[in-house]
């Protein structure tokens, strides 16, 4: 599977499989792009619920967030020390 998330598929694989090329907008700092293509292999969910999205432009080259994450929220992970 490693080998499959490495690979930059184009053409319709875009729409069965979620490959790094459609998978990058879900990483776009840009809410109304982030908030899209969710599925970790299979793109049938986000077809099925409408959070499909490859635009018409090259993908975010920034990514990741732009706010700090709430304190309390990492009381959800469990390597957090005491």
């Amino acid at each position: 599977m490693a080998c499959w998330s490495s690979a930059n598929a184009p053409g319709a694989f875009n729409y069965v499989f979620n490959t790094p090329g459609v998978h990058r907008w879900h990483h776009s700092k840009v809410l109304s792009e982030s908030n899209n293509n969710y599925g970790e292999i299979l793109m049938l969910w986000d077809l099925i619920f409408g959070t499909h999205l490859i635009p018409d432009r090259r993908p975010p080259a920034d990514i990741g967030i732009d706010y700090t994450v709430p304190r309390a929220s990492l009381h959800n992970w469990p390597s957090r020390s005491p």
